[in-house]
This record gives structure tokens, sequence and C-alpha cells, in this order.
């Protein structure tokens, strides 16, 4: 396309420092007071159960897989295939401005959080919205705490979703350590990795495992209901529907799901490893639904699967988590009076990245940041593989 005017050539390249200071964040001294912090206000949450139609695709999915219909996909294509024609915008992915100091520094912080504000001043929004990760997520809160209250109401600090599931995970591996998942597990992935997978390291082999272990319960489960022949037909005709897209109505499909909820509370009470292993069966559409909460960009799902995430983090003494979760839920469920409704409405159809154009392919923020910004600065030909971090490098 011809440009509508001729663009100056340069005649002279400029220096780093001028290309830094156009667009440079000031350092900004934090100042701590005495006495005024971070104050923990622990609130009651009303209890919350995911929707039917969200607990529904994964029992659609375990049948589809027990009636062996031809071309079921993995979990993850078959939700893709059943988020189909959902509205979606492809998200713009920038570096911005350098703090050229340590990440864990009060002031590197405050630096942050009052460069966001200002970015989000400059495009009419009332709440400004900043995600970080556990450690840092407690004293940004403890910043934001300190500061005068008509300025502290307009932050939400979020708490990062990637890493918070691989905490649950790595809760998922301590309940069940000792319960012959180790010996499954190591039938399907490399005895060296099984560790890291148990505990979240190896975040897609864990992630395929337990469903892969979720998929064998099922069909065992499923087998044991002992369905007529006329049910499975039914199943299969309202599975090869092209109406058969996310959210699921049949009400056939909602009948066995709710038969199926009431053979495994059956199952609990035969015995305590019975328990453990229906519990297991809980657990892990839990995660899948959290990953579908981000993939689609539903706000509500993401806030019941945090919910529920709670009493995990207690039992298996990650306080940390179960602390910052806790608080991170109250400020969720209060940001929306904090927001005028377009501004709520906008940061709910947008809290998910989409990098590629299709609509299950939201991701966690904190994930962009790793996949995205990190893999550009540590690849050949980054700042820290080829460049160097020198300060007119950075600049540039």
């Amino acid at each position: 396309m011809t440009p509508s005017q001729p663009i100056a050539r340069l005649q002279r390249i400029p220096h780093a420092t001028e290309i830094g200071q156009s667009n440079e964040i000031p350092f900004e001294i934090f100042p701590q007071n005495e006495g005024k912090g971070l104050q923990i206000k622990i609130m009651p949450l009303k209890e919350t159960a995911a929707s039917l139609t969200d607990n529904v695709v994964d029992f659609v999915w375990l049948v589809s897989k027990f009636l062996k219909i031809e071309n079921t996909p993995s979990w993850s294509g078959f939700m893709e295939s059943a988020t189909r024609g959902g509205e979606y915008e492809k998200s713009k992915i920038v570096f911005l401005p350098f703090i050229r100091s340590p990440p864990s520094n009060y002031s590197t912080l405050y630096s942050a959080l009052i460069f966001a504000q200002k970015t989000a001043d400059a495009v009419g929004r009332q709440v400004c919205i900043v995600t970080f990760d556990l450690p840092l997520n407690l004293k940004a809160r403890e910043i934001v705490e300190s500061l005068p209250q008509e300025m502290a109401v307009r932050f939400f600090i979020r708490l990062g979703g990637f890493h918070q599931l691989v905490s649950f995970l790595s809760a998922i591996g301590y309940i069940m350590n000792g319960s012959g998942i180790k010996e499954f597990l190591m039938t399907i992935f490399v005895s060296n990795s099984i560790e890291k997978i148990l505990f979240g390291h190896a975040f897609a082999r864990s992630v395929r495992g337990h469903s892969l272990i979720h998929e064998v319960l099922g069909k065992i489960f499923i087998s044991e209901m002992r369905l007529p022949e006329v049910e499975c037909e039914k199943m299969k005709k309202a599975m090869s529907s092209e109406e058969f897209v996310w959210p699921f109505q049949n009400q056939h499909v909602h009948h066995l799901w709710e038969q199926f909820e009431s053979h495994l509370k059956n199952i609990e009470n035969h015995s305590p490893t019975s328990k453990l292993w229906c519990q297991y069966s809980q657990m892990v559409p839990l995660m899948k639904n959290f990953i579908a909460a981000e993939r689609m960009g539903n706000w509500t799902l993401h806030l019941e699967c945090v919910q529920q995430m709670l009493p995990f983090f207690h039992a298996t003494g990650n306080i940390h988590y179960a602390k910052a979760a806790h608080l991170y839920l109250q400020d969720a469920l209060q940001s929306q009076g904090k927001m005028s409704e377009i501004e709520f409405q906008e940061f709910v159809n947008y809290f998910a990245l989409r990098r590629s154009s299709k609509y299950w392919s939201g991701i966690f923020s904190d994930m962009t940041i790793e996949q995205t910004l990190m893999r550009r600065m540590s690849s050949l030909g980054g700042l820290t593989r080829g460049r160097g971090v020198q300060e007119s490098v950075v600049q540039k």
C-alpha cells in the first residue's frame, strides 16, 4: 500500500540514549510507611459449583471414547470442535520499556504500578489491571494497600493463572502419591520424568498424563453403569448431530450425566481407596475446566475453578497459594463494582490472550510472558544469547 505521505530518510542514526529516553519508565522510590502495609482481610466466600454445562462436557468426551465413536479427537481437539464459531479477537503482544532494577525490589514494583496506572489513564480506564506471579503478587498487594484509598481502589492485582495451575497439579500429585499413579504414568513416560510430571513441573506431560488416566477411569466407571444398547444408540446419534456444539443442551445427555454423578457417589462409599480415586475423578475435570476457562475466555468459570481449588491448596499445605488465591478471588468479585459496565465487559471479553486466529486458543497472561517475551529474549539472537544486555542494546 502506498503511504499517503512520503517518509523522510534519516540523515543521522539516533543514539541509543535518545531512543531510550523517548519511552522510559521513570524510577519511583517507594515511600514505605511504618505500620501501614498489607493487612489481610479474609472474607467468607459463597459456595459455588461449576455450571452443569461445564461439567457435562467432560462426560460427553468420556462417553465418546467409551463408545469408540470414530474420529473422536483428544480432549483439547474435542473442545476446539465443540466451541467452533465463537467470537474472538487476536491479541497484540509487545514489549514495554525495561526497568533496570531487581524485580523483587519494592521501588521497582512501585515504578511499574505507577507506569501501568498512567497507561490506563491515557486510554480512559478507571481500573488498572496488572498480573503478578505469587512472590511479587503479595508485594504488589502490599504496595497498593499502603497507597491512599482513592488511588488504591483503582488497582486490580491479578494472580498468574499458569503458575496457579502448576501449583494445583502439584497438589494432585501430592494427594495421589502412593496410590499407584506413578506406576501408571511409567507405562506412558520415562521413569526419570515421573517426579516432574506429578508435581506439575513438566506441565504439558502432566496435563496429558492426568487426562489419559482420567479417560481410563471414566471408561471403567461408565462400563459399570451397564448402559442399555438403546441409550448408547441415542448418545451416538446426539453426538453425531451438527448442532452438538457448546453449550450442550441435549436433555438425554444431561440425564445420563446425572446418572453418572450418582454412580460415582455410590462408588465413593465402597472403601477409602474408592473415595480417593473418585476424588481424583473430580480434580482432573477441575484442571480441565480451569484450562477451558482460559481457552474460551470464560470469566465466570475461571472464578468458580479458583474457588474450588482452595480446599486442595489447604489440604496439601500450600498456604501461600491458598492465601493468595483467596485474596485474588475476593478482589475479582469486587472488581465489577469498581469498573463501569462497559469497562468490565471489555475486561471479561479480553482477559484471556489469543496468539492465533481461532476461538479455542486463549492462554494465561503469565504463560504469554514465558512463551512470547521471554522466548524472544533467550532464543538465539535475543538479548541473553547474542546481543547482550548492555544499556544501549536494551534501550534499542
